[in-house]
C-alpha cells in the first residue's frame, strides 16, 4: 500500500500536524483490504488447526505408532498455524495506517511511526490508473484452444500515487486505501497551490 524507499524522518505525532495545519483529507485502510486480510490469515490458521486436532486424535491412544508422521504432520501444522500469525499481524499493522493530507503537507502514520513532509519539499507527483482485463477461450477436449473464441473481459481497475521528494524518498499509495482517487486529487491541488499554479 505505502512505502517509503529510504529512511523518513520521523516527527512526534504530536507536532506533525500542528506545523502542516488542519487535515483537509483523512485516509485510512479501506475495511476492504482489511477483510480481506483477516480472511487470508484465518486459512492458513485453520487448516493448521484442523490438522492439529487430527494428529492429536489419531495419536491420543498411541503416539508412538508413527513417531516420524507425527512429526511431520505436527510441523507441517505449525507452519501453517505461525504463517497464518504472520499474516494476521500485517493486516494488523494496516489497521494503524493513515494518510492525512494538511494545507502545507502531508502526514503518514503507520504502525512504526510518522512521517510528514512539506509540499515545498515535493519533486513530482505521479497519478496511475490501470485497467485489468482477464481472457477466457473454448477448448476441445480441455486440451486444444478453439481458434477465435478468446473473449476478454474487464476485471478491475488499480489505482498508485507516488508521490517523490527532493531527497529522493517517495510514499506510494494504491488501492489499499479508501478513496485514493480523491487522495490524489487533493494532493495535486495541493502541490500546485504551494507551486504557485
Amino acid at each position: 500500500m505505502t512505502g517509503m524507499n529510504d529512511d523518513p524522518v520521523a516527527v512526534p505525532a504530536t507536532d506533525a500536524g500542528g506545523r502542516l495545519g488542519e487535515p483537509r483529507l483523512v485516509c485510512h485502510t479501506s475495511r476492504r483490504t482489511l477483510v480481506f486480510g483477516f480472511l487470508t490469515a484465518a486459512l492458513p490458521c485453520g487448516l493448521g488447526a484442523a490438522v492439529l486436532v487430527f494428529v492429536v486424535d489419531l495419536r491420543r491412544a498411541d503416539w508412538t505408532k508413527d513417531v516420524p508422521g507425527t512429526i511431520v504432520l505436527s510441523t507441517s501444522a505449525g507452519a501453517a498455524l505461525y504463517g497464518g500469525w504472520l499474516l494476521a499481524q500485517r493486516t494488523n499493522r494496516l489497521r494503524r495506517v493513515r494518510v492525512a493530507v494538511h494545507d502545507a503537507g502531508l502526514t503518514y502514520r503507520d504502525w512504526a511511526g510518522c512521517v510528514t513532509r512539506r509540499w515545498d519539499q515535493v519533486e513530482g507527483v505521479r497519478w496511475r490508473a490501470a485497467d485489468h482485463y482477464e481472457e477466457s477461450s473454448l477448448y476441445l477436449y480441455g486440451v486444444a484452444r478453439v481458434p477465435g473464441t478468446t473473449t476478454r473481459e474487464f476485471s478491475h481497475t488499480t489505482r498508485t500515487v507516488t508521490v517523490r521528494w527532493t531527497d529522493g524518498t517517495q510514499l506510494v499509495f494504491t488501492d489499499e486505501l479508501e478513496n485514493v482517487t480523491e487522495l490524489a486529487r487533493v494532493i495535486v491541488a495541493c502541490v500546485n497551490r504551494s507551486r504557485g499554479h
